[in-house]
């Protein structure tokens, strides 16, 4: 139990430390610029993504583990719909929030993947 739990705590980190540098640097990319941006897509990232990697890290402990690909690929676009929703109402001021939410996590996603 001690294993899973270091492993859970070590990989929630890691990912979000890793979405926060891959999505900061689109929406940086993508125009916003004020902290109080920049800490919304932080903060959304934190809301976001610690349940669905804790929810792939327990996966990969069980018989599941072999479909967590396909459990990503069904979660990842709820996730860019429900983050996309919330900088739409969050942040007036960007231009196409759903596409952006799409862009970052695409972008953290791939090239988190590559790390």
């Amino acid at each position: 139990m001690y294993y899973f739990l270091s492993v859970l705590a070590l990989s929630l980190v890691m990912n979000l430390l890793i979405t926060w540098f891959f999505e900061l640097v689109v929406a940086l990319t993508w125009g916003l610029r004020t902290w109080r941006a920049l800490f919304i897509v932080a903060l959304v990232n934190a809301a976001t993504n610690p349940p669905v990697s804790a929810l792939m890290v327990f996966l990969s402990f069980t018989t599941l583990g072999r479909s967590s690909l396909w459990l990503l690929l069904i979660l990842e676009p709820l996730i860019v719909l429900i983050e996309g929703w919330i900088y739409q109402r969050a942040l007036p001021q960007l231009a196409r929030p759903y596409l952006f939410s799409l862009v970052a996590n695409l972008a953290s996603a791939v090239l988190g993947m590559l790390i």
